[in-house]
């Protein structure tokens, strides 16, 4: 199971609760926020964001699972890493509508225990280009910085899936689907400098399509429903 760290949720939780106060920043003089209000004036602007990715598999069992050939399915988290053109286009004062056309590479295991057997590992390394389609509501300006949730969906096409693999050669291989889906949450602090923004992030991504390739030859797929994507990110922005 994808592990969330307490200080990844403290975080979060401080973000949220800097938002939610945020009204009462509105009273900072002019003199606090030089670079934001430069900045505050284009309707849009673009940047680069480098991100760090840790990542496995949601499973669900299915009937065949109980009383079947395994004992034990688990996804073990991986890492891997992305990096983003970023499109930023402000709607009204505290919203942004963000495009981040992605690269990135995931790798992730799938462990499988059974008596007969023991433990057997199938590795699932992607290659995706993403395309998220973001929201992002921002706090007020601040000395120079805001804080900001950021939330959205997410397509993903995997160049290097094998779904694509001659069946009756690679019979004994669980197969995903290179089309993904998922839901994005996230959050972060805007730091306004003179020349461009810094901005530290962290996202969560929730996969809402099956990615199993359903193969009733092979008995690792038949104990499988459901596999969902699931991945948390740690990146920087830098915007201008």
């Amino acid at each position: 199971m994808l592990y969330l760290h307490w200080r990844k949720i403290s975080l979060i939780s401080s973000l949220v609760a800097l938002l939610a106060f945020s009204p009462t920043l509105h009273a900072q003089h002019s003199s606090d926020n030089i670079n934001y209000f430069a900045f505050s004036k284009r309707p849009y602007y673009f940047g680069l964001r480098i991100a760090s990715i840790y990542s496995d598999f949601q499973i669900n069992p299915s009937k065949n699972f109980i009383g079947g050939d395994y004992t034990t399915i688990k996804s073990i988290t991986g890492s891997g890493a992305g990096a983003s053109v970023v499109f930023n286009l402000k709607v009204g004062k505290f919203f942004d509508l963000r495009l981040l056309p992605t690269v990135s590479y995931q790798s992730r295991d799938f462990i499988f225990t059974s008596p007969s057997q023991g433990e057997t590992t199938d590795r699932i390394e992607s290659i995706f280009l993403e395309m998220p389609i973001l929201v992002r509501y921002k706090s007020k300006a601040y000395k120079d910085k805001k804080a900001f949730l950021v939330g959205g969906v997410k397509y993903a096409y995997d160049v290097q899936s094998n779904s694509k693999l001659d069946q009756k050669r690679f019979n004994d291989i669980l197969r995903t689907s290179p089309h993904d889906f998922s839901l994005e949450i996230g959050a972060g602090i805007q730091f306004f400098f003179p020349y461009f923004i810094f901005s530290p992030e962290i996202k969560f991504s929730q996969g809402i399509d099956n990615m199993l390739i359903y193969n009733k030859n092979l008995p690792r797929a038949k104990v499988i429903e459901s596999i969902l994507s699931r991945s948390i990110s740690i990146s920087v922005h830098f915007e201008g």
